[in-house]
């Protein structure tokens, strides 16, 4: 509870700011949270929790919020559907068995993997499936009554009170984009009252925008809110997101001609988000030219009109404040 934002008492028509409550934040009668003027130290965990009449907690949901410092994906905004993950049945009592099914899965899947809580650990997988292969590989926190299918869906056999928690799916596509959906599975006892699978709806959180932008609003929106509730209470996890190795990226090069001359296009492809890059010309940092255009981000250096000058080595750097890579070189021209 030290870590509120706001509690929300539907009878009262009130909202009771919390510890955590920074003057940005407002929450609704629909349960839902705003967030305004975003910054890194908004991302992270944030729970949703449902009391009913009698003050007691009978669902909850909980996100992770990754706030970028500008949205460019070297030339293209992401548009596509996020992936989610539905609990089927939505309740799930001791002993039963659930199936997180995956919606919006993309198409260009090169690996996927479960993890329980989160992908900061090796440790935390679950299973992983690379359907190039058709393979999946167990990992550490296999409990040997998941069963993982070939569309991401991951089924829990015999639920016990060691499953309850958040699950964590993270799918590597083709392209080398990421994509991750958590989903917070509940396991009650079988005498509970507050489980009904078959009237009950799985309470769910999505952000509006999909992506948060620092400096700008996101809502933290609320589906299957339940009813005869009493208050819900928004808190924010300290536990935030740490920091991993970067992964290998590559760059990839595209020309087009243009009035009077020919762009190239060199694109930094990486998986990973949060990072640093620096473009790289015959081992040198890039000069700052004219005829040269940075993405935001760095991830994406556009030449127009391009010079006999420019004839070299091309290569990027990603850095996080835990690792550091370089790509291998490409040249150009061609």
């Amino acid at each position: 509870m030290d870590h509120g934002i706001g509690t929300y008492f539907l009878d009262k028509n009130l909202s009771v700011p919390r510890p955590f409550h920074s003057g940005r934040e407002t929450v609704y009668s629909n349960g839902s949270l705003l967030l305004r003027n975003v910054t890194k130290k908004d991302a992270g965990f944030y729970t949703l929790l449902i009391l009913n009449r009698h003050v007691f907690i009978v669902s909850t949901a909980t996100m992770y919020l990754h706030v970028h410092t500008i949205f460019w994906t070297c030339g293209c905004h992401v548009t596509s559907a996020q992936p989610t993950i539905e609990s089927v049945p939505p309740c799930i009592t001791e002993g039963g068995s659930v199936l997180l099914l995956v919606h919006n899965p993309p198409e260009n899947i090169k690996a996927l993997a479960w993890f329980k809580w989160m992908t900061a650990s090796k440790k935390l997988e679950v299973a992983r499936y690379i359907p190039g292969r058709k393979a999946t590989v167990w990992g550490p926190a296999y409990s040997g009554r998941e069963t993982l299918h070939s569309d991401g869906s991951l089924l829990l056999h015999g639920v016990t009170q060691k499953d309850p928690g958040l699950y964590t799916l993270a799918i590597l596509r083709t392209d080398l984009r990421s994509e991750e959906a958590q989903i917070q599975l509940q396991v009650h006892t079988s005498h509970s009252q507050f489980c009904n699978p078959f009237t009950s709806s799985q309470l769910r959180i999505q952000p509006v925008p999909r992506y948060a932008a620092e400096g700008e609003g996101v809502v933290l929106q609320v589906h299957n809110l339940s009813e005869n509730l009493k208050a819900f209470s928004w808190h924010k996890s300290k536990y935030r997101n740490p920091l991993q190795s970067v992964t290998q990226h590559f760059v990839h090069i595209s020309d087009s001609t243009v009035t009077g001359g020919t762009s190239v296009i060199f694109t930094c492809i990486s998986p990973d988000t949060d990072v640093s890059i620096r473009s790289i010309f015959n081992n040198k940092s890039m000069p700052h030219l004219g005829r040269m255009t940075l993405s935001p981000t760095k991830c994406g250096l556009r030449i127009d009109p391009v010079r006999r000058e420019d004839a070299g080595e091309y290569k990027c750097e990603v850095s996080n404040q835990v690792s550091m890579k370089t790509s291998l070189p490409v040249s150009w021209p061609r």
